[in-house]
């Protein structure tokens, strides 16, 4: 007698393209990328102000539209993506930093700056509430017999180290690089935009 096949049993984690060890180095490499974008522009504020004419307070209401942007998305998103998922909300988080990038490409204004940091510190906002979370269970999935460590570890480098990296690369491509005011900012929209294909392609780690 055949017997009839029951319905497969659910999964808990649907299936990627890329494992858990690849989603944790991905969404490593977003992390970094995204905290060095947060700092990328501090070189370039002297250059905004030959160009476009502002005095030191209003670099201090820039930085403040950037402070605005992070408190205001911790609030309103600190703790969802434990209910809705940690890629769900990494992955507009990343495509947030990329439009902010674009701004500052389309808009290099005094009203296109504060625009831009606004984004960049929604987006960041987004991803310190959920980036280290989500290494640490990317890592669990990848090696569940090993300590949560290294997921610390290099939660920890990829946000202190982005945020002195950017600093350093706009300031390089500002002295070497022709375009100053475009090219960080087009080097890291690239960067970006890789970072969110990477990580769309990781496990996602909090059923919805």
């Amino acid at each position: 007698m055949t017997a009839i096949a029951g319905p497969s049993p659910a999964r808990q984690y649907p299936s990627p393209r890329i494992g858990a060890n690849g989603g944790f180095w991905a969404v490593a490499f977003a992390f970094a990328v995204t905290m060095a974008f947060s700092t990328l522009p501090t070189p370039l504020y002297v250059l905004y102000q030959q160009r476009i004419g502002f005095d030191r307070f209003m670099v201090t209401v820039v930085f403040a539209a950037y402070a605005v942007g992070v408190v205001v998305s911790l609030l309103l998103t600190g703790h969802l993506s434990d209910q809705i998922g940690r890629r769900r909300i990494l992955l507009p988080a990343l495509l947030i930093e990329a439009a902010a990038a674009l701004v500052f490409l389309l808009a290099p204004t005094l009203a296109g700056l504060l625009a831009a940091r606004l984004l960049s510190g929604v987006g960041i906002g987004m991803i310190l509430s959920t980036a280290t979370a989500y290494l640490t269970e990317l890592h669990r999935l990848a090696r569940p017999h090993a300590g949560g460590g290294r997921a610390d570890l290099l939660a920890t480098v990829a946000n202190m180290g982005g945020i002195g990296l950017g600093p350093l690369v706009s300031g390089l491509l500002a002295q070497y690089v022709p375009g100053p005011l475009r090219t960080p900012y087009q080097l890291f929209l690239v960067l970006l935009l890789g970072a969110a294909a990477a990580v769309a392609l990781a496990p996602e780690t909090v059923p919805a």
